[in-house]
């Protein structure tokens, strides 16, 4: 019966550690996508702007999703599936891709620690390079920003 294998499955999946896992993952990558449109923000001074500024972020966003889901979708055997692998440690796919691994109990401990780890270090650099931008760009009033003169920012002072 399918109930019951649940049921003795489920104790040892959410133990403690995974739970905690799972919560600092959807925090990180929470944070992650909202410094990428903090970014996009910064290098926009009217409202109307916004919908041209923000469609690449969310395509970007789209691409994690769909490379985290699809690659799961498509994965027969369980293992060997290189794109559901890497999707686990790219920062635009991990939040996506972790939560659920991890729940699963697909993923090791250490493997889970590197993951969290990668995105916890890509979203330090993002606080980083966001906060040096709003410095430089705060009372910035003209054209829309392009991504070449928000980085050209980032490297100023």
């Amino acid at each position: 019966d399918i109930r019951q294998e649940i049921t003795e499955a489920l104790p040892g999946l959410f133990n403690p550690g995974s739970v905690i896992a799972i919560l600092i993952t959807m925090l990180l990558g929470f944070l992650f996508y909202a410094l990428l449109a903090g970014l996009v923000g910064a290098g926009i001074s009217r409202s109307e702007d916004l919908a041209s500024a923000i469609q690449p972020l969310m395509m970007v966003a789209m691409a994690g999703f769909f490379l985290s889901y699809m690659s799961a979708a498509f994965n027969y055997d369980g293992d060997g599936n290189i794109i559901m692998t890497l999707s686990r440690y790219i920062p635009i796919s991990s939040p996506f891709a972790l939560p659920g691994a991890i729940a699963m109990g697909e993923m090791s401990a250490a493997e889970t620690l590197i993951s969290v780890s990668f995105l916890a270090l890509l979203t330090g650099l993002m606080v980083l390079l966001v906060s040096k931008v709003y410095e430089n760009i705060i009372l910035y009033s003209g054209n829309p920003l392009k991504l070449g003169q928000i980085i050209k920012m980032a490297r100023e002072k």
